[in-house]
């Protein structure tokens, strides 16, 4: 497997991004910035319901970074960001670094650097918040304590030396808190949205009509990022195609007279151009071959000439 810098580090922001990893960013765009940094993300591995894809999530599993990126197999924005293996990459949040901290599980590892961090650690990192969620041990899965806050949450693994007991929750939380619980983190997820639990009944809520105009007050809700993406595309066949933005830009083109000139003046300059030759194109023109010119523009967008 590829190996990852040990200086690498991606800072934490919560409801919003992991490094240049951002919440909403299109599928297209992502893949971009992960292709840019090959050093930092060495491998992309893609996962999707090929009998369903559009009512099923996309993801891209970073497995040499401990990352999984959740995308929207309808609109393919990135929902979700999930922290799957710690030790992989520095996670900075504020002055803290996730990675880089001295773990107390016992005696004989006591000094050690790196791992998950524990239940005691991230609450006195990230601070007071409402009560978590106890998930009770299912068949191949033990029991867990959910921890959110807003934008970002925690899952911690619970210790076998507790599985059956009965504690008051006084008692619980000062088992939580205690230095050598052994409660450590195995996943953390960015999300957009401030409540954990409405963005999880969010993702089994059937969504909009994609097409649909959006409202001057939804529109102010958008990010720069957001309102600069594509909304949808209406196709009139033979005739032309219309691009509809978030910010409620409209860019025709019509078939036949839209030229590469009005590609780069309407949607900015392409992130990559191919030029080839065909020369079977040459029976036709005995003066010689079309040049042919074809790349993607932002936000997937792709055309030939």
């Amino acid at each position: 497997m590829p190996s990852v810098p040990l200086t690498t580090e991606l800072r934490i922001h919560s409801g919003e991004a992991l490094g240049p990893l951002t919440l909403g960013a299109t599928l297209h765009s992502t893949v971009n910035v992960l292709l840019e940094q090959k050093s930092i993300f060495p491998r992309l591995n893609f996962f999707s319901n090929s009998e369903s894809p559009v009512s099923n999530p996309i993801y891209i599993v970073l497995e040499a970074n401990g990352l999984r990126l959740r995308f929207d197999g309808e609109s393919q924005t990135l929902q979700l960001i999930e922290v799957t293996e710690f030790g992989k990459l520095g996670l900075l949040y504020g002055e803290t670094n996730l990675r880089c901290f001295v773990m107390t599980i016992s005696p004989s590892n006591a000094s050690r650097n790196g791992g998950p961090p524990s239940y005691h650690f991230v609450y006195s990192k990230f601070g007071p918040t409402e009560s978590g969620e106890l998930m009770p041990a299912q068949p191949n899965l033990p029991s867990s304590y959910v921890l959110s806050y807003p934008g970002i949450v925690f899952r911690f693994l619970l210790p076998d030396t507790i599985a059956g007991k009965r504690f008051s929750h006084k008692e619980f939380t000062a088992f939580l808190h205690s230095s050598d619980s052994q409660v450590l983190a195995v996943h953390l997820a960015i999300y957009p949205g401030n409540k954990w639990r409405d963005f999880q009944k969010s993702l089994g809520e059937p969504k909009p009509r994609l097409g649909t105009k959006k409202s001057k007050k939804e529109r102010k809700s958008l990010s720069p990022l957001q309102l600069e993406q594509l909304e949808y595309t209406e196709i009139f066949p033979n005739e032309k195609v219309e691009l509809k933005f978030q910010n409620g830009k409209t860019v025709t083109i019509a078939y036949n007279k839209f030229t590469a000139q009005d590609a780069i003046s309407e949607l900015g300059p392409p992130s990559e151009v191919y030029t080839k030759s065909d020369n079977r194109l040459d029976i036709h023109n005995k003066a010689g071959h079309d040049e042919i010119e074809s790349g993607p523009l932002p936000d997937g967008i792709s055309h030939t000439y």
